[in-house]
């Protein structure tokens, strides 16, 4: 299952990046880290897992000229924006409504991101997942994944709750929806139905699926953006 706040996806779906940062007052800067990783590779074929609403892929476009982007992307109504979104890069981009579980590419990609989508899967998914991607990478290419984190700290619940304690209501004074702000906090207490990884399990699990010098590019509060290769 990708990114569980999809539920709420076909209700608002022009909402969906509002609601994001609303919650995550550092996305902007996350997902320009992602951007500033491929701009200094000038990968020709990207695949975006879980591309949502476009809005990071239209940017890479932008700033990438020499690439073309295959986007995968799970709800049919994110589908349906992304390409209002990717409007003048339909051309160069590929729009794939699939969950990334059942898709099979043709042929081989120079660079693969994901953003804030693998954290929702379990160990086992990730595991299989990561693997796929290393394999559909070219020697040496890209893998850059941005997502929510856990927190390495023994008292993990306790840290968890505290900062969801600041986050929560500043996203409902910038104006966020109250059920998709639940919804998120949700995701990041003892109940959660994802499965965030700590900093240390993230590397361990790029490593043994076969990937090279992983290191944390990016990192605030509970999320991080991760750089490796093939």
């Amino acid at each position: 299952m990708l990114f569980s706040i999809r539920r709420h996806q076909d209700k608002r779906p022009d909402k969906f990046i509002e609601g994001i940062k609303n919650f995550a007052p550092d996305y902007d800067e996350m997902a320009e880290k992602i951007i500033a990783l491929l701009q200094a590779e000038w990968p020709r074929r990207i695949l975006d897992i879980g591309s949502g609403a476009g809005n990071i892929d239209m940017m890479i476009l932008d700033l990438v000229p020499v690439s073309k982007i295959d986007c995968v992307e799970a709800s049919r109504d994110m589908v349906n924006v992304s390409v209002s979104t990717l409007g003048r890069h339909l051309d160069r981009a590929e729009i794939i409504h699939k969950d990334v579980m059942d898709f099979n590419p043709e042929g081989s990609y120079e660079a693969i991101i994901s953003n804030l989508v693998i954290h929702s899967m379990t160990m086992e998914e990730k595991a299989k997942l990561l693997g796929r991607i290393h394999e559909w990478l070219v020697p040496n290419g890209l893998f850059v994944w941005g997502d929510l984190i856990k927190k390495e700290q023994k008292d993990v619940k306790d840290e968890q709750k505290k900062h969801l304690n600041i986050r929560l209501p500043s996203a409902l004074r910038r104006g966020a929806n109250r059920e998709l702000a639940n919804e998120k906090s949700g995701k990041e207490t003892e109940d959660a139905q994802d499965h965030p990884l700590t900093m240390e399990e993230t590397m361990k699990l790029c490593t043994e699926a076969g990937f090279s010098g992983a290191f944390a590019a990016w990192k605030r509060g509970s999320f991080a953006v991760f750089s490796m290769r093939k």
